[in-house]
């Protein structure tokens, strides 16, 4: 049910790891350094991940925090499909990027594909975004809530469907400042 370069699944913290191998499963919570970790920190992954299900990321499938912290591989998955983290959120997330290209269904985001909230700050997309549903975004796919600052996306985005596309959030519910797309 969870895959990850290094780890499926952890209930603590990933501090100062990496991951190079390229992850494909056919489960959901799928990432190029971990399935699912509580809190990711000084880490990186640069291999490409496919998952065949939802909340697929570069670095993790889910997480609620992500600091100083990459992922350089192309990402393809379903509903909550992200460059860095799949689903993520509610902690906090700086200093982190994405650089890979993005492939996914609905909630779709260069950096993360369904943001739960909490602070971002800091953070970059650069690869192009593709989706093909709703909920598409060069940074994120949807946001819950929270405050973003100090971002940016600089990926082409292309959507199926034209029910909610944008350069920066596709579905935003969430303060931001500061931050922009080219």
């Amino acid at each position: 049910h969870q895959t990850g370069g290094l780890i499926g699944r952890i209930d603590q913290n990933v501090y100062d790891s990496y991951a190079t191998g390229n992850v494909v499963s056919n489960s959901s919570y799928v990432g190029g350094l971990v399935g699912f970790a509580n809190a990711i920190e000084n880490s990186r992954s640069t291999g490409n991940v496919t998952g065949s299900s939802d909340t697929v990321g570069g670095l993790a499938g889910y997480t609620y925090q992500s600091n100083n912290s990459r992922a350089s591989g192309n990402v393809k998955g379903g509903d909550r499909t992200g460059g860095l983290i799949g689903q993520g959120g509610n902690w906090t997330i700086s200093n982190s990027n994405a650089t890979g290209n993005v492939e996914g269904t609905s909630r779709v985001g260069g950096l993360i594909g369904y943001y739960s909230g909490g602070t971002l700050t800091t953070s970059y997309s650069t690869g192009t975004v593709n989706g093909t549903s709703e909920r598409v975004g060069g940074l994120f796919g949807e946001t819950a809530g929270g405050t973003i600052t100090a971002s940016y996306a600089t990926g082409a985005v292309t959507a199926s469907s034209n029910a909610f596309v944008g350069g920066f959030v596709g579905y935003n519910n969430s303060n931001i400042s500061g931050s922009y797309t080219t």
